[in-house]
């Protein structure tokens, strides 16, 4: 997660593209019902909150929210971005791994690729159990993840550019089928008073299978899981396939 971490400071100031709006966007259209139905009284976790985009969402939908990040550059973003909604969004930087929040929690949302970043099996049941002891008996896990789809059709050798108010992004992407790995050269152009500044990374991520999210999800002690598929484009429809999928899993009532 150091890694991940790492990426994302030096993305902070141009990751507010369009496209990485409305992903929070269509993932908010989604999650809306649900944070609405929890109990009284209770929180919604934004996991890997980034920028904030989602969690402000729900603040100005009166629904408190605690954003729990590694990256501080993208926590310091966020806490401006949600400044009038922040007596219902708190934020709190630490590794999804190990983190532990103090109010009672009965929804955790995880938005972006936050499960495809896990590169192998065991950080990802480490972060879901971790995600388990932080919600109530009864809670529910709502997150997306690209399918295979999605990185043989979209990630495949293309490249991408995106535009923000902090800047411009590049994205050169390439998908290793045999390893299920993709990859993506990020270059970003910060502005930086009248100048610009260049930032340069590379993001790696994992395609897991239907079967692996739901036996992760499993072990690390989740029932009733559900997965439909999913896209945060209203045009998705016109494309040979759907480019993700949304799962559910909820904490069993009994859980200690």
């Amino acid at each position: 997660m150091a890694r991940v971490s790492r990426i994302y400071d030096l993305l902070a100031r141009v990751y507010d593209t369009q496209d990485h709006i409305e992903i929070a966007q269509g993932f908010h259209a989604a999650l809306a019902p649900i944070a609405r139905a929890r109990p009284r009284g209770t929180w919604v976790l934004d996991l890997a909150c980034g920028t904030g985009v989602l969690a402000e969402k729900l603040g100005r939908a009166r629904i408190p929210v605690i954003g729990v990040d590694s990256s501080r550059e993208m926590l310091a973003i966020a806490r401006r971005r949600c400044r009038a909604v922040s007596d219902r969004v708190r934020f709190q930087r630490a590794n999804l791994a190990t983190f532990r929040v103090r109010e009672p929690c009965s929804v955790a949302s995880a938005c972006g690729d936050v499960m495809n970043h896990m590169l192998s099996r065991a950080p990802l049941v480490r972060i879901l159990r971790q995600v388990r002891r932080n919600l109530l008996p009864g809670g529910v896990l709502v997150f997306e993840a690209h399918n295979r789809f999605a990185y043989q059709h979209y990630w495949s050798g293309h490249d991408y550019w995106m535009e923000g108010p902090g800047g411009d992004l590049a994205m050169c992407c390439e998908w290793d089928e045999r390893r299920r790995l993709a990859t993506a050269r990020m270059i970003g152009y910060a502005r930086n008073g009248r100048g610009w500044e260049r930032v340069e990374t590379t993001l790696v991520e994992r395609y897991h299978s239907d079967g692996e999210l739901r036996s992760a999800l499993r072990e690390a002690g989740f029932a009733k899981i559900r997965r439909e598929p999913w896209s945060p484009w209203d045009d998705q429809h016109l494309e040979p396939g759907i480019d993700r999928n949304l799962w559910t899993a909820r904490v069993p009532e009994n859980s200690t």
